[in-house]
């Protein structure tokens, strides 16, 4: 059995960035829990374990503390971006320190989740495939990965942000990319 480690950032009285009246930490507890629904409906040979389900604070160290003694084989931490109110896109991140399996889980979300947030706007920028050192990417054992699923101090990408079906179809794809790169079964209907 593989086992899926669901990390919505930040939560409680860390709320992320914020912009247009929305904070990232609601945005993106409402991404890791359709995630962990859409993999429990279509797949099978897993477990799923999130950081947190409600809007409560849990420490990085926490996270990656739980992920690592739980035996995650994969950790996807899900964030939303900000920069300036002109600033638009998609980008993911891991850690050079596990670049071979990292790298492939990355090699097939990447484009999986930017293609399905293209359906909705073809204007949304590809930001890119890049290296950090954040600090759950550095200290999980498990194939970390780290998406920035657009900019929420972005008028447009607010807007998206706030659509459910967006919200439903990027969780989705980041499930799907997951049971891909650990070659789930998908469950007979």
């Amino acid at each position: 059995m593989q086992r899926i480690y669901i990390d919505p950032g930040h939560g409680g009285s860390d709320t992320g960035a914020t912009g247009n009246g929305i904070a990232e930490k609601d945005i993106v507890l409402d991404i890791g829990l359709h995630m962990s629904v859409y993999l429990r409906e279509n797949f099978e040979g897993m477990y799923r374990r999130m950081s947190r389900t409600d809007d409560t604070d849990v420490s990085l160290e926490d996270r990656t503390n739980d992920a690592n003694n739980w035996g995650a084989d994969v950790f996807v931490s899900i964030h939303v971006n900000s920069f300036d109110s002109s600033t638009r896109g998609f980008e993911t991140f891991i850690h050079d320190s596990n670049p071979t399996w990292a790298r492939e889980l990355q090699r097939i979300m990447h484009p999986d989740v930017f293609e399905e947030m293209q359906t909705f706007d073809a204007s949304i920028p590809d930001r890119g495939q890049k290296l950090a050192n954040f600090h759950v990417l550095r200290e999980a054992q498990a194939n970390a990965i780290l998406t920035e699923n657009l900019f929420i101090d972005n008028a447009t990408d607010t807007d998206l942000l706030l659509d459910p079906a967006f919200i439903s179809a990027v969780a989705a794809e980041h499930a799907e990319a997951v049971a891909t790169f650990l070659g789930l079964s998908r469950i007979s209907q």
